[in-house]
């Protein structure tokens, strides 16, 4: 998601494709604040936070079932790297 311009159109385009009981697992950076040159590198266009990942789900009619911050031991890492 963080690659696309319109994250809430691709949401929809899985959205069609899942099954009435399907399910999507989905990671994205987190932690806007961080958001840096290496985001911009890597072809971002942004980072989340969980509620801007609730909008652009509930935008696209996804539910979210379960929503956390994952591998975030690295996060003082980043944060020292990244100058932020």
């Amino acid at each position: 998601m963080e690659h696309m311009q319109d994250p809430v159109q691709l949401l929809k385009n899985a959205a069609e494709t899942l099954a009435d009981d399907g399910g999507i697992i989905i990671t994205v950076p987190a932690y806007p604040s961080l958001f840096s040159d290496w985001d911009r590198k890597m072809g971002h266009y942004c980072r989340y936070t969980k509620k801007h990942f609730r909008q652009n789900a509930k935008e696209a009619g996804l539910k979210v079932k379960w929503l956390t911050h994952w591998n975030s031991f690295t996060l003082s890492a980043a944060i020292i790297s990244r100058g932020a």
